[in-house]
């Protein structure tokens, strides 16, 4: 039932044209192409209130599907880091891979592009096989879905721009262009030159 209901859910959301934005950047900050998340299941603790702009990004711990390795938010501290929910089966997810790999590409060292599996039921192995099949080279991270409830992201894609001390600089639900992501990242980056 819930799968059908998520299936129903994403073809709602391409009949409605749901394919990114035209506009760039300084026009349009958000992008709204998304697919609902999925839902957490009933009986889970009640989670911390939703991160937000300025304030401290939570941790998120899991596995990188490559190698098997423990990978956590805070050993990424010092770098922007692009955190982005996203799922294979959600078509706006799929459309925005390439560019965060182009966007990993062209700004190197400076970023970290970080994938985490926005769907619990979504094995570690098929997220591997999709990062592969696409030579997606960025870290995508399996967490069994726990990062994605202290984040609140209702929708995917979700993607949050974290400066390099650790603070939240955008939270962008949707799609987002090649134009955006450096529109947003870039802003991440003096902010948090700015900091002390």
């Amino acid at each position: 039932m819930r799968h059908g209901l998520l299936t129903l859910l994403v073809a709602g959301a391409l009949l409605a044209g749901c394919t990114g934005v035209g506009a760039p950047p300084a026009q349009q900050p958000a992008a709204p192409a998304q697919t609902p998340a999925p839902e957490a299941p009933k009986g889970e603790p009640e989670k911390k209130p939703a991160p937000l702009r300025g304030y401290p990004a939570p941790e998120i711990a899991g596995k990188d599907v490559r190698t098997g390795e423990a990978v956590s938010l805070s050993q990424f501290k010092g770098k922007t880091v692009v955190v982005n929910f996203w799922a294979t089966w959600c078509p706006p997810c799929r459309e925005e891979m390439p560019d965060l790999q182009i966007l990993q590409d062209e700004m190197g060292e400076e970023i970290k592009v970080l994938a985490v599996g926005g769907d619990r039921d979504e094995p570690a192995e098929r997220l591997l096989a999709y990062a592969n099949d696409r030579e997606l080279k960025f870290t995508v991270l399996y967490d069994e879905g726990m990062a994605l409830l202290d984040y609140r992201a209702i929708a995917l894609p979700t993607t949050f721009i974290i400066d390099r001390n650790g603070i939240i600089r955008e939270k962008i639900q949707g799609a987002m262009t090649l134009d955006q992501m450096h529109h947003f990242v870039n802003k991440a980056i003096e902010a948090g030159k700015n900091q002390p």
